[in-house]
């Protein structure tokens, strides 16, 4: 089973030195920018307003667990995570962190990887190049 201290701690094995970092508005050192949300104290709103995200911002979501009828009408929990890698830095790639991440989850965890889904940036809207991954698992 998934644990949100167990995914973390495999992304940040697999692609460490990639990621980026935040400067949270309260504080003048950095963090890695991999957020587990919903944050327990924060909710969705971590990294709080007026944080700023350098390079490549890892965003990890629980799952909401979805019931799916089976044969014979036997109900099966799947929970759905959902890994959002973002690249703020326009000279980065989040392609190339997918490709490096994507064989080690489909190795190490016991679960379906979903096709990524590629989001491109839009400069003018201030959205960043994003690759959302699906993971899921299969639970009685």
């Amino acid at each position: 089973m998934i644990t949100p201290a167990s995914l973390r701690s495999l992304i940040f094995r697999t692609i460490g030195s990639q990621i980026g970092s935040y400067r949270l508005p309260d504080s003048e050192g950095v963090t890695p920018a991999i957020a587990v949300l919903p944050d327990p104290d924060l909710g969705y709103n971590y990294p709080p307003t007026g944080t700023i995200t350098t390079g490549l911002e890892i965003r990890i979501r629980t799952p909401l667990h979805m019931i799916e009828p089976l044969l014979g009408n036997v109900p099966m929990v799947s929970p759905r995570w959902e890994i959002r890698l973002l690249q703020r830095d326009v000279n980065g790639s989040a392609i190339a962190t997918a490709n490096a991440l994507l064989p080690v989850l489909s190795r190490e965890l016991d679960c379906e990887v979903s096709n990524p889904v590629l989001i491109p940036p839009n400069p003018e809207k201030d959205i960043p190049e994003q690759i959302v991954i699906n993971l899921v698992e299969h639970l009685i």
